[in-house]
């Protein structure tokens, strides 16, 4: 009853505050947000001849197929192509995959973008759980979503354990919202993916996030989120950019790392290492107990870490954890959380920021090669920095502006922190939302701004900016959203899995 209670709180908040959403103006022939088709446009589902999407209600009939544990067989381990820009009307979006029927295909957005819909589930995300998966060449815009979860991300929530997930040539756009209620659980958040399960691999490479990403609520211990991705463990991120802020609006008594690229690394092994090269944070970073311009925390263990050509360009990277809660803060990583780690950072270049070390927290690593500069203009003759900005069509990149000038999204409401404040084991997978027994939570609804946490640290929490100018709120999502207060939440929970 009172997971219910949470999620119809979130849902009111959301229709109180529909104007504010980033839609842009739906195109003639935008899904209705209930449309299914009854086959694809063409295609057999191979390699040489992958289902053809050119619709709405196509994406829907995909999204249908992957979910039902009675289609998901026939249809999951195959390939799919768009062949024009989605435009979702607005609507409210169901992920495709679930916990029982994980997405496990080749999807493949060639060039074009799925944009104008609200998701509002648990977790959050265009596709949930993916399993041997790979999302390419696709653009998501002009979305908002709101989770109320233990993990969430723009594009893939989780990564299934013993699986993997490739991710290329995949953007964010700069009309996206990306805001989670951490339930007071480890929630791992990311921008193209966001928790990986025991032994996960991921290949990310030519992805640009322009989004934002805020956290709410006490996240649990070791929670993480990161411009790119929430948590990582083996594989490799490569060519990734991060112009979103990153912001962890949270309190309590728990660790939560935030980062530019990657908010947690996990300790992987020797023998299948994490390596992150050629990439750019060019965004502010808030983190609760850890904060780092690239990575927000290193975990213990013995991380086999190897860091090199990475940039954060950003005069604010902070914590506001009370004194006996910070991790450490850094304008590279924000904390190494063990004595013993091992990691090979090479090529990294900074912001030099008063009072701030390249590396923080109690253990930094020893001869670390980390440059710090005074301006982005000292590295426009760097050959690696340039080749980077290339794939992106960027020409230059200028610092972010302070906090307090930003135009955040809204934060759709905090719930208390729960009482329990248990901490939980990092390799321990962690929970979907039916597990999750949250103290009941008390938002406003008639006040859907938030402007700091419910509870107040030592030090201020980041308060919420104004959100992003967006063109018009969708009239159809206003309605929907609305009505979902009494159907999703029965919907969204009957369905859980």
């Amino acid at each position: 009853m009172k997971k219910l209670l949470s999620l119809i709180a979130i849902m009111l908040m959301v229709a109180l505050s529909v104007s504010s959403m980033v839609f842009s103006v739906s195109a003639e022939g935008a899904w209705d947000g209930v449309t299914a088709a009854p086959e694809f446009a063409s295609g057999d589902g191979t390699e040489a001849s992958p289902y053809i999407i050119s619709n709405g209600e196509q994406l829907k009939l995909l999204a249908n197929l992957i979910n039902d544990p009675t289609t998901n067989a026939a249809y999951n381990m195959s390939f799919y192509k768009l062949s024009a820009d989605i435009d979702l009307g607005g609507n409210l979006w169901y992920r495709i995959g679930l916990s029982a029927t994980p997405f496990s295909g080749v999807f493949d957005g060639d060039g074009h973008t799925i944009s104008n819909f609200l998701v509002m589930e648990t977790p959050a995300a265009l596709f949930g759980n993916a399993t041997n998966s790979t999302v390419k060449n696709l653009k998501i815009d002009y979305a908002d979503y709101f989770g109320a979860s233990d993990c969430g991300a723009v594009f893939v929530a989780k990564v299934n354990g013993n699986a993997s997930l490739t991710i290329e040539n995949c953007e964010i756009g700069a009309k996206v919202r990306f805001t989670l209620d951490s339930l007071g659980k480890c929630a791992r958040v990311g921008g193209f993916w966001g928790d990986v399960g025991s032994n996960a691999i991921v290949y990310a490479k030519n992805c640009i996030n322009r989004g934002k990403i805020i956290v709410t609520n006490n996240g649990g211990n070791d929670a993480s989120i990161g411009g790119i991705g929430g948590a990582f463990r083996y594989g490799r991120v490569e060519n990734c950019v991060n112009l979103g802020s990153i912001v962890s609006a949270c309190t309590g008594e728990k660790t939560q790392s935030a980062g530019g690229i990657i908010g947690l690394i996990i300790a992987p092994l020797e023998e299948n290492e994490a390596t992150i090269e050629n990439v750019i944070n060019c965004a502010n970073v808030t983190g609760y107990t850890s904060c780092g311009g690239v990575i927000g925390s290193i975990h213990s263990g013995t991380a086999n870490l190897k860091l090199t050509n990475a940039y954060s360009f950003t005069n604010h990277i902070s914590i506001y954890a009370d004194e006996a809660m910070a991790l450490g803060a850094g304008t590279a990583i924000g904390s190494i959380r063990n004595e013993s780690q091992t990691a090979t950072i090479s090529n990294v270049y900074t912001i030099a920021i008063t009072d701030l070390a390249s590396v923080g927290g109690k253990f930094p690593i020893e001869g670390t090669n980390v440059t710090n500069i005074a301006s982005i203009d000292a590295l426009m003759l760097d050959s690696e920095f340039n080749a980077i900005l290339s794939i992106f069509g960027i020409t230059e990149l200028t610092l972010p502006v302070a906090p307090e000038e930003e135009t955040e999204p809204e934060v759709p409401g905090v719930p208390t922190t729960p009482d329990d404040t248990e901490e939980t084991d990092p390799e321990e997978e962690t929970n979907p939302i039916e597990d999750t027994k949250p103290e009941e939570t008390k938002p406003d609804v008639t006040e859907p701004e938030v402007t700091e946490p419910v509870q107040t640290p030592t030090t201020d929490a980041p308060g919420t900016e104004k959100p992003a100018e967006g063109g018009c709120g969708s009239v159809v999502a206003g309605g929907l959203a609305i009505l979902g207060v009494v159907s999703l939440a029965g919907v969204v929970l009957k369905k859980r899995n």
